[in-house]
């Protein structure tokens, strides 16, 4: 009986080891090993997007109590220059707009149409 279980036994390794040399003759170990080269440089590139997503710039610190002060005062400021009964200065629509370019300035405004420019030429 026991020889009879070690001819079953030596049989079946017999046939898993054909069935194993036959599946791995399928595999490539080259194509695993690219994969797996392709495999760790995206991970490499991933981390590399964490990294400088999370990367943080360093801002001063504000007291936000002396910004407050400061926009109060800028408020009583203007306050003061301002009439009763009219807008303050610098929401008239006359002047030039504070910090904006010259060319930029008339950017809503209508166009003298090219055909009237070029009648002098």
């Amino acid at each position: 009986e026991n020889l009879k279980n070690t001819k079953v036994t030596y049989e079946a390794m017999k046939t898993a080891n054909a069935a194993m040399k036959k599946e791995y003759k399928k595999i490539d170990i080259d194509k695993i090993e690219n994969m797996h080269d392709e495999l760790e440089d995206l991970m490499e590139q991933a981390n590399l997007i964490q990294d400088t997503l999370a990367r943080t710039y360093e801002t001063p610190d504000f007291d936000e109590d002396e910004m407050l002060a400061e926009l109060q005062a800028l408020e009583e400021e203007a306050a003061k220059e301002a009439e009763p009964g009219k807008e303050p200065v610098y929401l008239d629509d006359d002047g030039p707009i504070p910090g904006v370019l010259p060319e930029l300035e008339n950017e809503g405004k209508e166009k003298e149409p090219i055909s009237e420019g070029l009648r002098g030429l």
